[in-house]
């Protein structure tokens, strides 16, 4: 059960970083493109969004809870900090991509970068940018609280 359960949580935070991984680098070479790029872009990053992103982000925060709840249950010492950072951030991570910036992409996907959406589109985009990136910096946290709980 442990080991399927670490092996969930890696495939699933391997599937949630790439699949952001991608969705950030198409977001910064569509800067050099034209506004009529952008509804495609869009549909693509949805795309890229519900199946690596969503799956993963969710797949990694219940196995990270179910890996959690196992540690507690048994008579182990108490976890290292790093543990507990890994916990947090992980956690914390994945609320914020599954909260807002998921939905965000859904909603993109749905309105026209050119027509009278086009401020909402702008202020939309903004905020799963801002998301994305603090979502970014904690599973690199987590990750980081991950390795050093295991080689540190």
């Amino acid at each position: 059960m442990i080991t399927l359960m670490l092996f969930l949580h890696v495939l699933g935070f391997m599937l949630w970083m790439g699949g952001a991984m991608a969705v950030m680098i198409t977001s910064v070479a569509a800067r050099k493109e034209e506004r009529a790029v952008l509804g495609p872009l869009m549909r693509l990053q949805a795309a890229i969004t519900g199946i690596m992103v969503g799956p993963g982000a969710g797949v990694t925060v219940v196995s990270g809870l179910i890996l959690t709840f196992r540690m507690f249950g048994t008579a182990q010492p108490a976890p290292s900090g790093w543990i507990m950072i890994m916990q947090a951030a992980g956690l914390l991570a994945g609320i914020i991509t599954l909260a807002f910036a998921i939905p965000a992409a859904g909603r993109l996907r749905r309105m026209d970068p050119l027509g009278a959406q086009a401020a909402t589109f702008d202020a939309l985009r903004g905020r799963q940018r801002v998301a994305g990136s603090i979502s970014g910096v904690l599973a690199l946290v987590a990750l980081i609280g991950g390795v050093m709980a295991r080689f540190g």
